[in-house]
């Protein structure tokens, strides 16, 4: 399994929109919805910073990843530019591979 992690501060006045876009019924879940080796995005939110959150993406390898971001790469940035004035700021935490998983 790969996981991708990126931390979001947005916003104040950009929360509702925020999670309705990013949720479980949200923009980014609708596009990567059907992708090939999508297993699907958690929205988190910080116990104690309300306006942080965290994504996690899980794709069946980063591959399946790559070839869905280079397919769609126009919709990609369109939605990202969309969300992207609701953040003070969005950072990639990493990328991570199943600890113990075959390479």
């Amino acid at each position: 399994m790969y996981t991708i992690i990126w931390k979001y501060r947005i916003l104040q006045e950009h929360e509702a929109a925020f999670v309705a876009g990013y949720g479980p019924e949200g923009e980014w879940m609708r596009f990567f919805d059907g992708a090939e080796g999508y297993h699907g995005t958690e929205l988190l939110r910080d116990h104690t910073e309300r306006y942080t959150f965290v994504t996690i993406d899980r794709w069946a390898s980063a591959e399946a990843y790559n070839a869905f971001a280079d397919a769609h790469a126009a919709e990609y940035e369109r939605i990202d530019a969309k969300y992207a004035p609701m953040c003070v700021s969005e950072v990639r935490l990493g990328d991570f591979d199943t600890a113990g998983a075959s390479q």
